[in-house]
C-alpha cells in the first residue's frame, strides 16, 4: 500500500527479506527458506544467545503458531506474519493523526470489539468519579481473548499547570499567562511592595533599642509580604487561568471559567491601578535674594506617560490575548468535531499541545526509520567479509566498529532556526521546548521592547536636562553635593572660615576693620558663602559637558547595546536548548555513564522553578549593565574633563598592541621551523629566543595580566543573562560560590526528555495498547521474533542487552560496565560464538575465525 501521500513513513521494501536472509545464513548456512520446525526456532534462539528462551517449549509452540504451521517454509511472508501478527492493533496511520497518543489508543475503536463501536470510551473510567475509577463489571471480555485487559485507574493531576510532562493543551496560553503574571506584578503590585518595604515596615524600628535586630526582622517581614503577594497573584491569575487547559479535556465549562477569571483580573487591575496621568517625585532649588542656590526641596510633578504606561498596557494586552485564545479554543473544539472531514479547518483549530505531540509521534517514526536505514547501509559493506567466511553478525559488528562512529554536525544557531521554521526540529528531531523556557524567552522579548522605549525617552530627557543645565550648570553640582550629603558641610565650612578670619582680624586689624566685618550690610558669612558659591559655579562650568553630543551619543549607544544584547538573548535560548538536548542524546554531555552528573542532575528537581524568574531578571541586569558599561566608556572619551586622558590611554594601548603583534610575528618567523610538535629541531635558536621572550614578557605581562582581568570581568558581565551556559569550569567555585544555574537548566531539559523524548512517548503508547487489549497485543511469541530481528539487523545493540542481563554473557563476565564493553558479547554456547572468538566494539580491528 502506498502511504507516502499521507506522510506516513512506511518500511522500505525488502527489509524483512534482507534480515531473514542474515538470520538463515548465520544459522543454517543457506539463504533457502527452511521448513518451519520447533528445532529450527530453537537453533535460531540459541544462535543469538537466548538460551533460556530456547528451552521454553511453550514459547517455541507459540512462535510456531505465530509464523504458520509446522512443515511450512520460513520465508519472508511467514517471517512478516510472525513479526506483526500480535501488533496489528497498532495503527500506523495514527502516527500522523492530529491527536495525542492517549486519544489514539483509549478513544479509538477496537475492530474486534463491537461494543467499542458504540462506546469509544469503554475502557475509560468515568471522569465524574473519584480517583478510584475502574472498568465496570458489564464490560464483557471479547471471545477468544486469553488475558483480560488491566483495570485502568485515572486520577486528576492538574494538567494545565503540569510543566514537567507538558500535558497542557495550549502552549501559548501557558506562555502568555506567565508573561502576564510578571507584567501585572511589576505594573500593579511593584509600587505597593516598594511603598510597604520603604515606608510602613521601616517605621517599625523607630525608637527600637536594638536597631540591627529590628532591621533583620523588618527585612523578613518585607520578604514574606512579597512572597504573599506573589503567591496570591499567581494563584488568582495563573492557576485559575490554567483551568481547562488540559490536552485530553473536551469540556467547555472549565475553559469558560478560566476565560472569565483572566478577563476579570486583567480589566479589574487596569481599572483600579492605572491613571491617565502619572506623577513622579521631583525637586526644586531654593535661592537666596541674590540668586544663589542655598538648597533644594522635594516636590511632586506630573511625569511623562510615554514609557511609564508601557507595562500597564502590556499587562492589559497580554491578558486580552489570553481571553481571545481561550475563546478561539472553545469554538475550535466544536468546529473540529463538526468539520472533521475538512483537514485545513481541523488543523487550524487544533491546539498547539496536540500539534506538538503529533510532531513527537512523527519524530519517533522518523528516528526508527533512520536507525533501520543506517543499519542497512552498514550491512551493505558486509559482502566482502561474508565471502571470506564471516557470519552476517560478525561482519555487521566489524563494519560498525569501522563506520559506526561517523558523525553528522547538528545543532548551532542557523541550523536550529532553519529546522524550527520548516518544522523538522519537531517532526524529525523530536525536540520538545518547554513552556517555561518559552515564557522566559517571551518576557525577554518584552524587555527588549521596554529597553528601546525607555532608551528613547531617557535620551530626550537627558538632552532636555542638558539644555537647562547649560544655562545654570551649578544646579547639577549642588544636586550631586546634596545627594552625597555634602551641601550642608560646605555651608558650615563657609561659617567656620568666617570665624577663623574674624579671630585673625581681632589681632591684626584696627577697630574700624573689625566693625566692617561684623556690620549688618556686609557680614563675613555672606562674603565666605558667596566665595564658595562662585568657586562651585566655576568648577561646575568646567565640568559640565560643553556640547550636546557628549551626553546624547553615550545614551543612544547604551540603548542600542542593551537592546541588541536583549534581542541576542531572545534568539539564542532555543538553539541552546536544542544543542544541549542533542548533546545529552549523543553522549557528548555525560549522564547515564557519568556518576557525578547522574547524581547531580537527578537531585533537587524543584530548583527548575527558578528558571523563569532568573531568565527575566538576568536579562534586565545583563542588558542594563552592558549598556551602562559601553555608555560610560563612550562618555569618558567625549567629555572634555576626561577626553584628553582617555585618548592618550587609547594611544598607549594601540601602541602596546602593535608592539605585541610585532613580537608575535618575529617569534613565528624565528621559531616556525624550530619545533616538531613538542620537540626542538634547532635547540640553540629556541633557547636563545625563549630567553629573550621571557625577559620581554616580564614587563609586558603587566599589560597582558590587566587585559586578562578586563576580559574575565567583561565576559562575566555578558554571561549574567545566559543561565543556560556554564561559564565556570567544573571544580571552579564551591558551595555558595558555585554557579548552579546551568545545571538547573540541564535538569529541566532532562526532566522533559524523561517525559517527552519521542521514544518515551512511543513506548508509553505501546504500554497503553497493552493495558487496553491485554494479550491481544504484543504477546511473548511476537516479542521473541522481534528480538531476533533487532539483534540480527543491529548486532551492536546486543551489548546493551548483556549489560542489562549479565547472566547472558556467561559466568566469567565482568560486572564492571566498562569491562563488559571490552569482552565478547556472545554467550559461550552461541552458534555464532564458534566463529567469533572475540568481539571488541571499541578497539578491535580483526577477528579470529
Amino acid at each position: 500500500q502506498d502511504l507516502s501521500e499521507e506522510g506516513i513513513l512506511y518500511p522500505d521494501p525488502g527489509l524483512i527479506q534482507t534480515v531473514l536472509g542474515m538470520i538463515l545464513r548465520d544459522v543454517t548456512g543457506s539463504l533457502e527458506p527452511p521448513e518451519l520446525t520447533i528445532s529450527l526456532l530453537q537453533d535460531i534462539l540459541l544462535a543469538y544467545g537466548e538460551e533460556e528462551m530456547s528451552q521454553d517449549q511453550g514459547l517455541l509452540r507459540e512462535m510456531l503458531e505465530a509464523a504458520g504451521t509446522e512443515g511450512e517454509q520460513l520465508d519472508a511472508n511467514a517471517f512478516a506474519r510472525a513479526l506483526t501478527k500480535d501488533v496489528l492493533l497498532y495503527d500506523i496511520k495514527k502516527e500522523v493523526a492530529l491527536n495525542t497518543n492517549y486519544h489514539d489508543v483509549m478513544k479509538a475503536e477496537d475492530p474486534q470489539d463491537k461494543a467499542s463501536k458504540t462506546d469509544p470510551d469503554l475502557f475509560l473510567a468515568d471522569e465524574s468519579q473519584d480517583d478510584e475509577e475502574y472498568l465496570t463489571e458489564d464490560d464483557k471480555q471479547p471471545e477468544g481473548q486469553s488475558e483480560a485487559p488491566a483495570k485502568i485507574r485515572k486520577f486528576y493531576s492538574s494538567p494545565g499547570i503540569d510543566y514537567t510532562a507538558c500535558r497542557y493543551n495550549s502552549k501559548f496560553i501557558v506562555v502568555l499567562l506567565w508573561t502576564g503574571f510578571i507584567m501585572c506584578y511589576i505594573a500593579y503590585f511593584g509600587p505597593i511592595v516598594r511603598e510597604g518595604s520603604a515606608g510602613v515596615f521601616q517605621n517599625l524600628c523607630d525608637g527600637s533599642s536594638f536597631v540591627f535586630g529590628c532591621r533583620v526582622g523588618v527585612a523578613i517581614i518585607s520578604w514574606l509580604f512579597i512572597l504573599g503577594i506573589l503567591g496570591g497573584l499567581g494563584a488568582a491569575y495563573v492557576a485559575l487561568g490554567s483551568i481547562g487547559n488540559d490536552i485530553e479535556s473536551t469540556k467547555k465549562w472549565p475553559r469558560m471559567f478560566a476565560t472569565m477569571s483572566v478577563a476579570l483580573w486583567t480589566y479589574l487591575f487596569f481599572a483600579i491601578f492605572y491613571k491617565p496621568e502619572d506623577y513622579v517625585n521631583g525637586f526644586t532649588y531654593i535661592y537666596d535674594e541674590d540668586g544663589n542656590i542655598i538648597g533644594s526641596e522635594a516636590i511632586i510633578e506630573q511625569g511623562s506617560t510615554s514609557y511609564q504606561s508601557v507595562v500597564y498596557y502590556l499587562a492589559l494586552i497580554i491578558g486580552s490575548i489570553v481571553v481571545l485564545i481561550e475563546i478561539y479554543l472553545i469554538c475550535g473544539e466544536s468546529i473540529r468535531r463538526r468539520c472533521f472531514n475538512n483537514e485545513s479547518l481541523v488543523k487550524l483549530f487544533t491546539a498547539s499541545g496536540i500539534k506538538a505531540e503529533t510532531g513527537n509521534k512523527q519524530a519517533a517514526a522518523f528516528k526508527i526509520k533512520l536507525i533501520v536505514d543506517n543499519a542497512r547501509q552498514i550491512h551493505s559493506y558486509s559482502e566482502k567479509y561474508i565471502d571470506h567466511g564471516e557470519t552476517s553478525f560478525s561482519a555487521g559488528i566489524l563494519n560498525f566498529s569501522v563506520r559506526g562512529e561517523e558523525f553528522e554536525e547538528v545543532g548551532g544557531f542557523l541550523w536550529t532556526w532553519k529546522r524550527l521554521f520548516n518544522k523538522d526540529l519537531f517532526e524529525k528531531d523530536g525536540i520538545w521546548i518547554s513552556a517555561r523556557l518559552l515564557a522566559g524567552n517571551f518576557a525577554q522579548l518584552l524587555i527588549s521592547a521596554f529597553v528601546l522605549t525607555y532608551g528613547i525617552f531617557f535620551t530626550g530627557l537627558v538632552v532636555e536636562e542638558w539644555q537647562k543645565g547649560k544655562e545654570e550648570p551649578a544646579r547639577y553640582l549642588y544636586l550631586v553635593l546634596e545627594w552625597f550629603n555634602v551641601l550642608v558641610p560646605v555651608e558650615e565650612f563657609a561659617n567656620n572660615t568666617c570665624a577663623f578670619v574674624t579671630n585673625i582680624a581681632n589681632g591684626a586689624l584696627d577697630e574700624s576693620a573689625i566693625v566692617f566685618l561684623s556690620s549688618d550690610n556686609t557680614t563675613c558669612e555672606m562674603i565666605a558663602s558667596a566665595a564658595v558659591n562662585r568657586t562651585l559655579e566655576t568648577v561646575a562650568g568646567s565640568l559640565f559637558p560643553q556640547e550636546e553630543y557628549m551626553v546624547k551619543t553615550p545614551v543612544i549607544v547604551a540603548t542600542a547595546v542593551a537592546f541588541v544584547y536583549t534581542l541576542t538573548l531572545v534568539v539564542v535560548y532555543i538553539p541552546s536548548v536544542t544543542s544541549t538536548t542533542l548533546q545529552f542524546r549523543s553522549g557528548v554531555i555525560g549522564f547515564f555513564h557519568d556518576n557525578t552528573n547522574f547524581d547531580l542532575y537527578r537531585s533537587r528537581l524543584d530548583l527548575v522553578t527558578i528558571l523563569l524568574g532568573s531568565m527575566f531578571w538576568s536579562a534586565i541586569y545583563a542588558s542594563g549593565l552592558a549598556g551602562i558599561l559601553v555608555g560610560v566608556v563612550i562618555f569618558l572619551f567625549l567629555w572634555q574633563a576626561t577626553s584628553t586622558f582617555f585618548v592618550n590611554l587609547l594611544a598607549i594601548l594601540i601602541g602596546l598592541l602593535c608592539t605585541i603583534i610585532i613580537k608575535v610575528v618575529i617569534s613565528i618567523l624565528l621559531l616556525r621551523t624550530a619545533y616538531v610538535g613538542f620537540y626542538r629541531k634547532k635547540v640553540n635558536r629556541v633557547n636563545i629566543v625563549s630567553l629573550l621572550l621571557e625577559c620581554i614578557m616580564v614587563g609586558f605581562s603587566v599589560g597582558t595580566t590587566l587585559a586578562r582581568a578586563v576580559k574575565l570581568v567583561l565576559i562575566a558581565c555578558l554571561y549574567i543573562g545566559r543561565v543556560d551556559t556554564p561559564l565556570l569550569a567544573r571544580g571552579v567555585g564551591v558551595g555558595p560560590l558555585m554557579d548552579r544555574y546551568p545545571n538547573i537548566f540541564r535538569q529541566d531539559i532532562l526532566a522533559l526528555e524523561a517525559h517527552r523524548h519521542p521514544f518515551v512517548d512511543l513506548i508509553g503508547k505501546l504500554y497503553l495498547l497493552k493495558l487496553k487489549f491485554g494479550d491481544r497485543f504484543a504477546n511473548r511469541a511476537g516479542y521473541a521474533y522481534r528480538l531476533i530481528f533487532t539483534v540480527a539487523l543491529l548486532p551492536w545493540l546486543r551489548k546493551h542487552r548483556v549489560m542489562a542481563r549479565p547472566e547472558l554473557g556467561g559466568d566469567d563476565l565482568p560486572v564492571d560496565e566498562m569491562a563488559i564493553r571490552r569482552v565478547t558479547l556472545l554467550p559461550r554456547s552461541s552458534i555464532l560464538a564458534k566463529s567469533v572468538q572475540a568481539v571488541n566494539l571499541e578497539e578491535s580491528t580483526s577477528y579470529k575465525v
